[in-house]
């Protein structure tokens, strides 16, 4: 565990990790710190948490978690906002992965209008299929001159999406549920950051109603702007602090003009 904690690289830790039961697997975690290292950390967080006696290897999950934050100089709840590990690399496309409007384009060789398969996700973050005229897809297409070699990568690369972006959007759900009843509040720069722009934060974000401190709730579009109860344009000021809408902060009826 040692040797992998200092020579292991990301693949290494998605293959060996699901492999391995015994103590001092989150210390190994800890130690590595990549994103795919943290990512394997939520998933044995988010397994202990069902379980009413947790297995050895989950032992010190939560201080490899904190180990992790230190060393990058954030919080805890500012480092799972940040970290999205993804396919390929980061989510920003700068190392493969999504890129800038949180698509990941699968090419499968040279198919007439199906040679490449842009992916996207819905609020659940499952994966959605598009051709290249933006017709949803329900499978991978495989026609006669689709590449076989392209095609497998494809069909891997999307399995592992698949299987990422449930681990994240379980990870970001519970988190997002805490800052939710704490009312926790984000600078209106980083909102948009972190929830509005994000790559893959945006199909969730989108499914929830907002609301700035001492003023409007509102949801966010897909254009990335925002739009007030009514689907007014919403502009909010620059030193707006922005939160969860708690139900509890809307009368009734403006509740029942939500829904």
């Amino acid at each position: 565990l040692h040797a992998i904690a200092h020579y292991g690289s990301d693949e290494a830790v998605r293959r060996l990790t699901p492999e391995l039961n015994g103590a001092g697997i989150s210390e190994m975690l800890g130690d590595i710190g990549t994103d795919a290292a943290l990512m394997e950390l939520g998933n044995i967080k988010l397994h202990c948490a069902s379980l009413s006696r947790p297995p050895k290897y989950s032992e010190g999950h939560e201080e490899a978690i904190r180990s992790i934050a230190l060393s990058r100089g954030v919080s805890v709840d500012e480092l799972e906002e940040e970290y999205v590990p993804l396919v390929g690399g980061t989510v920003d496309g700068s190392e493969g992965g999504l890129d800038d409007t949180g698509a990941l384009t699968l090419d499968l060789g040279p198919m007439p209008n199906e040679g490449k398969v842009r992916v996207t996700f819905d609020t659940q973050l499952l994966p959605l299929l598009h051709d290249e005229q933006g017709e949803r897809l329900k499978t991978l297409p495989r026609g006669k001159k689709s590449d076989p070699a392209l095609l497998k990568a494809a069909k891997l690369t999307l399995k592992q999406l698949e299987q990422d972006a449930t681990t994240i959007g379980l990870q970001r759900i519970q988190s997002l549920r805490r800052a939710l009843v704490q009312q926790r509040e984000w600078p209106k720069a980083r909102f948009e950051q972190i929830f509005v722009r994000h790559p893959l934060m945006r199909y969730i974000t989108r499914a929830l109603i907002w609301q700035a401190v001492d003023g409007p709730a509102f949801r966010v579009t897909e254009d990335g702007t925002f739009a007030d109860v009514d689907e007014a344009e919403l502009t909010l000021p620059e030193d707006a602090q922005v939160r969860l809408c708690h139900p509890l902060s809307l009368s009734e009826a403006e509740r029942s003009a939500w829904v």
